[in-house]
């Protein structure tokens, strides 16, 4: 029997950038361990940092030394104050041994969320640098971004939660993502599924399937949805068109958007009159030796009406936010 986790939330509020003095504020709203009385200055990013940002793009690898040296920084940022880290400790005590703990970021500025604050770095006493001590990979830890909006939160749960269908995806029509190794880590866990009252079914897997596949296999309904693969981030001016964005693409188109992605860091941290357009990339079924990009927001159409309550995109870029969208 799968055991449930015991979390322990903190809450860090991320806000009221300053580019005059480049400090934002962190405040530690209503959380299981308490609330700060008033919001603490941090510095905004560095040269170094944004340098570091650039060549982490650029998938130009930083040394574990500069990565370390890198995490140290957000840590800073995100703990400024005796205050914070207390909370921080608090909540570490309260989880306990065999506890979690998550911490959840409220971001209400939108340079504040192209910052990678996963890479969180937390060094153990006398330990020498590691990658275990950033933060998300660490089991004991969890960080989650909170998207403030202005709507109503809709339930998770489904009314008829007996029986759920896990739909999941393997895409690489450029055949060099190692999904293999994902898709075996998933069957693992998922043959372990034991939870009373609830049947999951998940097999097959869809492997490289095109758009009109993918749609096909949402059709049948889903409740989670699970994708691994490529993610592309693309970019154009503001427009209020309905028209589709969905394209067909080379390998060699490709490849050039890829090497422009590092480019995008610096151009998103200016507010512009943008629209980014997030997409998976699946195989084309009009060319052979051609993908075609499968636009975030079509899918997300097509996972609604699917009836999905969880989707996971395992892709580069999908994280990406631009200057209008909160997704």
């Amino acid at each position: 029997m799968l055991q449930t986790r015991q979390y322990t939330n903190l809450n860090l509020e991320l806000r009221d950038l300053d580019e005059s003095t480049n400090t934002f504020k962190v405040s530690v709203p209503i959380s299981d361990v308490g609330e700060t009385c008033e919001a603490f200055s941090a510095p905004y990013l560095s040269e170094e940092m944004e340098e570091h940002l650039i060549r982490l793009e650029s998938k130009n690898n930083l040394r574990l030394s500069e990565l370390v040296e890198f995490g140290k920084q957000i840590t800073a940022r995100l703990f400024p104050s005796p205050e914070i880290t207390t909370l921080f400790q608090r909540a570490i005590e309260k989880a306990g041994q065999d506890g979690c703990i998550r911490i959840r970021l409220v971001i209400k500025h939108l340079k504040l969320a192209q910052i990678p604050w996963e890479l969180c770095y937390l060094p153990q006493p006398e330990d020498q640098d590691s990658y275990d001590n950033f933060l998300v990979l660490n089991p004991k830890y969890s960080m989650v971004r909170y998207e403030p909006v202005d709507s109503s939160q809709s339930k998770i749960a489904k009314e008829n939660q007996e029986s759920l269908r896990l739909l999941a995806v393997t895409a690489d029509p450029k055949g060099n993502l190692k999904l293999k190794m994902e898709q075996k880590a998933i069957e693992k866990s998922l043959k372990g599924f034991d939870v009373k009252g609830i049947n999951l079914s998940w097999e097959p897997f869809i492997n490289n399937p095109t758009v009109n596949d993918l749609i096909s296999e949402l059709h049948k309904g889903a409740d989670l949805f699970h994708f691994a693969g490529h993610g592309v981030f693309t970019k154009g001016k503001i427009s209020n068109s309905s028209e589709k964005t969905r394209f067909v693409i080379s390998k060699l188109e490709l490849n050039g958007l890829v090497e422009k992605q590092a480019s995008f860091l610096s151009n998103s941290l200016e507010i512009e009159d943008y629209r980014g357009i997030g997409n998976i990339v699946l195989l084309s079924q009009e060319t052979e030796g051609s993908y075609e990009l499968f636009p975030a927001n079509e899918l997300a159409i097509h996972l609604w009406q699917a009836g999905v309550r969880v989707a996971v995109l395992g892709a580069c870029e999908t994280g990406r936010r631009d200057g209008v969208s909160p997704w």
